[in-house]
């Protein structure tokens, strides 16, 4: 079952949310239409979806199926068949006999695996003390000598899950026990002159290649086949007249250098003059440029970060010397390819950097003979401390050797138990597979989708639903909705007939499956508003029909484990969790009651011992007058005989018989009709059948109930509580 629900940060759910926790086999939920109802039910639905919202299950997930308004419209599209619900059959009782003989066995099964499944619980949680024990004895023996070896415990020092397993991986080495004060003498010597192996530093790679390309050394000019190159070539004034070519466009016919009218011609040789072949060698020169620059940065900072190793043997002033050379010649080299941009055709030549970074590299070289001479000095102390580490835990193992006996025979001794019991959890498993495969061998014979169609349809006849039913398609395996002539009806049903046959639709759903193979599994059901939109004679069938899950929830008689019961309509919801011989609200232990209220367009939720919904005489009266105002004159007939019985026998104790016999003839005979037709109504329930009352008798006998409080002495009572004030008063004990 689900255990507890966190919503928020969806809908009219704020960052706080609200939470349902310790929710039972029955949960009622009540809340105003837009208040959140829905959201809830979806998120149940689909709680992947919802990333910031939570179920908690008390123990392993169970399918849900929710019945709401995205149901409705999934299940129900104009133009499109509606999935059909495999069910078990009536036709054999001889198999539904095994079928119900198989589902006890495999239940009993499902009980023996639970507790083969809370033994392995217990021993696992054994094994898990014992492994703490051991760890903390461990930690101990590690504490004792941690401040004279911890060079020796290497990574195993920070976490006592880590040491102890180091501990079980040496226990049973071999090796030679060394005394704890040549322990010491021997890491003294080996550890005390600090002395680890160098790395190597990595040479210089410089591309030389970025400080000579050929575009630095190409006269970059513009188009020489034309009349005007001649005058530019002869004056050598190429880069002059590039730079007053870009201002052209900006001078308005001017000439930028003599200030003269220009011709469109002119322009025109200017514009050819530099063609993309000249364009294409200043964006190669920009782009040798650029490389360059990134080039020699990226060398810099690598010179710089040789400055910042911790090696004693390279020349630390010769790096600084490199960087200052280097950055010089990149400063002047920098200037020079500036002009060269502003100056295309100009010839330069800039400085290598080559020198300076070959002799750094021989600096390096020199450094990384010394350092290997270093640790070939060392190679036989590495060797030495790694003798040391293996000797030390060694003397560690025997150390922790009481310790380790008793928990590798606690050990042992859980493990055999553990894997006995898994031995029997597999074989349990193994005949629960052949009782399922017989079961759905069974059920193979007598699954079929006709049975949820025929109790669908003998439903809908039984309330009056006679102009439509549904019927096997074209599309095997699937439902379509049908007129008595054939016709689909999907397009003509009205909203109440389309949201009760899928209602009744959903009810069949719970009861099977879509799917063959998911017909027998545990399920939750989730019931968001299924009257919203129906008739007001179908009030009572829908509440029956819930009324019925709930009752079989309780007394665990079908794969349904859970429900949840959401609603707007105050009536409803009395109806559902009216709870017969417990005093109509008095909260049972398998149940919770919920209020979800909207106050600012956040949603907040409250809990409530008891049904918050009471069954009051004053909400009688209210029903009453929202019957008589054009409401649901279905409940009229139990509300005025409860009304009568509470005021004149508990408030009045008067006695009512009495009081027709002051009628006149005519009314009496419709007074004691109308108790006839009053006892009839609220003790009476048909099955298969509902008629509603007409609502010319309705508004009949409201006259006659009108004169019993008039003839009694009363009618100021009765005109009190028919009021407008009572309307504006809206719900009491919400």
């Amino acid at each position: 079952m689900i255990n507890q629900l966190k919503i928020k940060n969806i809908s009219t759910y704020d960052s706080d949310g609200i939470e349902m926790n310790n929710l039972k086999k029955i949960n009622f939920i009540y809340g105003n239409n837009g208040s959140g109802k829905t959201t809830i039910s979806e998120v149940i639905r689909f709680p992947k979806t919802y990333t910031e919202c939570e179920l908690v299950w008390n123990e392993k997930e169970i399918h849900t199926v929710v019945y709401n308004r995205n149901f409705i419209e999934e299940n129900f599209r104009q133009h499109m068949t509606i999935k059909g619900i495999f069910t078990l059959g009536k036709e054999s009782a001889e198999l539904l006999a095994k079928i119900d003989d198989k589902k006890q066995i495999i239940e009993q099964h499902d009980s023996a695996l639970e507790k083969l499944d809370t033994k392995i619980e217990e021993f696992e949680d054994e094994a898990k003390t014992q492994r703490e024990i051991f760890e903390k004895i461990c930690w101990e023996v590690k504490a004792k000598y941690d401040m004279d070896f911890k060079e020796l415990f290497g990574g195993f020092r920070g976490s006592k899950e880590r040491f102890s397993q180091k501990c079980l991986d040496v226990a049973e080495n071999e090796g030679t026990l060394s005394t704890l004060a040549e322990l010491q003498r021997r890491k003294a010597t080996l550890y005390d002159s600090n002395k680890t192996k160098i790395d190597k530093l990595k040479k210089l790679i410089f591309n030389y290649e970025v400080e000579s390309p050929q575009i630095f050394t190409t006269k970059i000019i513009g188009k020489e086949d034309l009349q005007i190159a001649t005058l530019i070539s002869s004056l050598n004034i190429s880069d002059w007249v590039k730079q007053g070519h870009t201002h052209l466009n900006r001078s308005e016919g001017i000439c930028p250098f003599c200030q003269q009218e220009i011709t469109e011609n002119f322009v025109n040789e200017l514009d050819e003059y530099f063609d993309d072949t000249f364009k294409k060698q200043l964006t190669e020169l920009q782009t040798s440029i650029e490389l360059y620059t990134s080039e020699v940065i990226s060398q810099i900072e690598k010179i710089r970060a040789l400055k910042e190793v911790t090696v004693s043997y390279l020349d630390k002033d010769k790096v600084d010397k490199a960087i200052e050379v280097i950055e010089a010649i990149f400063s002047e080299n920098k200037l020079i390819l500036e002009h060269k941009l502003r100056e295309p055709s100009r010839l330069v030549n800039i400085e290598k950097i080559e020198i300076p970074i070959l002799e750094l590299n021989e600096e390096i070289e020199k450094t990384n003979r010394e350092i290997e001479l270093y640790n070939n000095l060392i190679d036989n102390v590495v060797h030495e401390k790694r003798i040391l580490v293996e000797d030390f835990w060694y003397f560690i193992a025997q150390e922790n050797q009481a310790n380790y006996m008793t928990y590798k025979q606690s050990s042992e001794s859980i493990q055999k138990k553990l894997s006995g019991i898994n031995k029997r959890k597999e074989i349990k498993i193994g005949h629960k597979k052949e009782h399922e495969n017989d079961l759905k061998e069974y059920q193979e014979k007598i699954i079929s989708i006709e049975h949820s169609i025929n109790e669908i349809n003998r439903l809908l006849k039984s309330f009056g639903f006679t102009n439509f039913e549904l019927s096997q398609s074209k599309e095997k395996g699937n439902y379509e909705i049908v007129r008595n002539d054939g016709e689909r009806a999907n397009e003509t049903l009205s909203e109440g007939e389309k949201t009760f046959v899928t209602f009744l639709y959903f009810y069949q759903l719970i009861k099977g499956s879509n799917s063959k193979d998911s017909l027998n599994n545990n399920k939750i059901i989730i019931i968001d508003d299924p009257i919203s939109s129906l008739d007001s004679n179908i009030l009572f069938i829908v509440s029956n029909l819930i009324r019925k899950l709930v009752s079989e929830i309780r007394t665990n008689t079908s794969d349904i484990k859970q429900i949840f019961i959401f609603t707007h309509n105050v009536y409803f919801h009395k109806e559902v969790s009216f709870n017969k011989g417990k005093g109509g609200t008095k909260k049972q232990e398998d149940e919770t009651f919920w209020i979800l209220r909207k106050t600012d367009n956040i949603t907040r939720l409250e809990n409530y011992l008891e049904n918050p919904i009471k069954t009051s005489y004053e909400l009688l009266w209210k029903e009453l007058l929202s019957a008589k105002n054009g409401g649901n004159i279905v409940t009229i007939q139990n509300i005025m005989r409860r009304i009568l019985e509470n005021y004149f026998k508990f408030f009045g104790n008067l006695e009512i018989d009495k009081h027709i016999e002051e009628f006149s003839d005519e009314d009496k005979i419709v007074c004691h009709s109308m108790m006839s037709w009053l006892h009839d109504g609220s003790h009476y329930i048909n099955e298969d059948l509902f008629i509603e009352a007409p609502h010319g008798i309705s508004v009949k006998y409201f006259n006659v109930f009108e004169k019993i409080f008039e003839n009694s002495g009363h009618h100021s009572h009765y005109k009190m509580m028919m009021g407008e004030e009572l309307i504006a008063s809206g719900p009491t004990n919400l």
